[in-house]
């Protein structure tokens, strides 16, 4: 689920959910291939690798 910043970061991030413990842990690096695509389809400067990197370190994280 990709969904909007809330209060002060209004406008500024896109959340996106994972929809708890029992999700698809891959399913984040998934999303972040996407929107990164998706930027980069407008212009935007997207560093897709480091955005999966980070995330796949988050992701050994919690398995260790």
């Amino acid at each position: 689920m990709l969904a909007g910043g809330q209060g002060d970061l209004s406008g500024k991030v896109i959340r996106i959910g994972h929809m708890g413990p029992a999700a698809y842990p891959l399913s984040p690096v998934i999303a972040l291939v996407a929107l990164g695509r998706a930027l980069r389809g407008v212009g935007v400067k997207a560093d897709i690798g480091a955005a999966v990197e980070a995330a796949l370190a988050t992701v050994d994280e919690e398995d260790s």
